[in-house]
């Protein structure tokens, strides 16, 4: 609604601005005109970008629309689940939660956070770093090099649409991009925020410190306190 709400201010300020000053609005109703800049536009578009930037980009335009995911309530959830997993590993053992990340739809860990259920990329990038630590055939350098490789690729894919909005050159596409920038940036923090856990925890910290790390990485509008974290976990463990 925001950006609904923004073009609507802009569309007011510049014709309202034009009826003020004793312009009349009628002439300014072109439609062959309106037609070529439009078709320009799209033919602009089509031109510079493949059917795999151009797939990306109508699939981002619904986001816009779309309120943040990345709330205070999914990180709650986030650091809840990780914080489950490395205290059953802690005291199970690495082994222990295989069967969890094989089938996290039928975890007990997991259908706690439909949240996270929920988003199918994040869940794979947990369970596919909890079975290379299973595995134990890498040391934690490889795997967080594997981690930011990977973190790298999805922010290079997040960046495809958002250059091709960019390129079309209208004053109100640079905004939109500027917006899914935003997102994007925001969607990347979570898989860092991942990371930055495991690899503590792979590092020997006990689970409270490696949630902590990763509570950190959080920005501060999303971020919650240690108390709410603490009291989150509680509600979990009563559950």
């Amino acid at each position: 609604m925001a950006v609904l709400l923004g073009v609507a201010i802009v569309l007011a300020g510049i014709f309202g601005g034009f009826v003020l000053e004793g312009g009349h609005l009628g002439p300014l109703y072109q439609p062959y005109e309106l037609l070529m800049i439009a078709g320009g536009a799209l033919g602009a578009f089509v031109i510079s970008n493949d059917a795999k930037a151009m797939r990306a980009t109508v699939a981002a335009i619904p986001t816009l629309f779309q309120g943040p995911k990345q709330t205070n309530a999914l990180y709650l959830d986030l650091l809840s689940l990780l914080y489950d997993i490395l205290g059953k590993i802690r005291k199970e053992g690495l082994m222990s939660v295989e069967s969890d990340i094989d089938n996290p739809e039928q975890s007990a860990l997991f259908v706690k956070f439909p949240s996270i259920l929920a988003d199918h990329h994040l869940t794979e990038f947990i369970t596919d770093y909890l079975r290379l630590m299973v595995s134990g055939n890498m040391d934690p350098f490889q795997i967080e090099n594997l981690m930011d490789n990977e973190i790298e690729v999805h922010h290079q894919d997040g960046e495809i649409p958002i250059h091709a909005i960019t390129k079309l050159a209208y004053g109100v596409f640079g905004p939109i991009a500027s917006l899914l920038e935003r997102k994007l940036q925001e969607s990347t923090k979570i898989y860092q925020c991942v990371k930055v856990t495991l690899i503590a925890s792979l590092n020997g910290y006990a689970p409270t410190l490696a949630v902590e790390f990763g509570r950190k990485l959080i920005s501060a509008v999303q971020r919650p306190s240690f108390a709410e974290m603490e009291s989150h976990f509680k509600q979990q463990k009563s559950r």
